[in-house]
């Protein structure tokens, strides 16, 4: 895989979290982590936001998981085979919020 940012081979490493893949430029947040797209510092963090409100909905029984994923595939124009948070960008990410955040708001709680 390659750092989008130095066009550069990402370095393997095995970590207590799973394998990872790095740029190999200091000071580079480009990380990859179990096939995901390569993400910088505040991509990651917009996935881990996007999940911390997305997966409490399917993980608590309140919609199927694969049910949510496929309105959500709906909502974003995407295929379900395309509607992983893993690989999304930014943007994307903030879309999964509002997602939520305006057709479950009366369920999250």
């Amino acid at each position: 895989m390659i750092c989008p940012d130095h066009i550069k081979t990402m370095l393997f490493s095995e970590t207590k979290y799973g394998p990872r893949l790095a740029c190999p430029i200091a000071g580079c947040t480009m990380v990859s982590w179990n096939g995901s797209l390569p993400a910088d510092k505040s991509t990651r963090q917009a996935r881990m936001n996007a999940h911390a409100v997305f997966d409490p909905i399917w993980k608590d029984g309140k919609v199927k998981r694969k049910k949510l994923y496929a309105e959500l595939a709906d909502y974003m124009g995407l295929k379900v085979s395309e509607t992983h948070i893993g690989q999304f960008d930014k943007i994307q990410c903030e879309s999964v919020e509002w997602f939520v955040n305006t057709y479950f708001k009366e369920i999250k709680t």
